[in-house]
């Protein structure tokens, strides 16, 4: 499995917005998209996506901006990534056969499930909240 261009940009700019959660400060467009180098055209339409899944708040005025609640932090990061995915599957093979199965394996299929299994447990067990430990530290392109 490997994730989208808008799923990364989802995990990102939710990142941001984890980092900035302890100032209680809600950021703008501009600040999310400066931060993490992304455009603010198609930012604002993922940030639109993951308002309407409950997965990060929208205040509007001119105090406004997004951010992200105490209950939102606790949300698990696989929550991202089904707000911005219509199709999302954990299960589909990783380099994109439709009939890819334990009875018709690809060639790389008894392999990456090891790998499956590590990947399932962060997105299912890691929270919102933890990702805001690195963004302290690293640049997030």
């Amino acid at each position: 499995m490997i994730f989208s261009n808008i799923s990364k940009l989802a995990i990102k700019a939710v990142a941001y917005l984890a980092s900035q959660h302890a100032s209680d400060v809600k950021a703008s467009l501009l600040d999310i998209s400066t931060a993490i180098d992304a455009n603010t055209h198609t930012l604002g339409k993922v940030l639109q996506t993951l308002v309407k899944a409950g997965i990060i708040r929208s205040t509007k005025g001119p105090l406004g901006g997004f951010s992200l609640s105490s209950d939102q932090m606790n949300l698990s990061i696989i929550k991202i990534v089904e707000a911005v995915e219509e199709n999302f599957s954990i299960s589909s093979c990783v380099l994109g056969f439709k009939k890819c199965s334990h009875k018709n394996p690809c060639s790389v299929h008894h392999d990456y499930l090891a790998a499956k299994k590590v990947i399932d447990a962060m997105l299912f067990t890691k929270t919102i909240g933890s990702l805001k430990e690195p963004v302290k530290s690293i640049h997030l392109n």
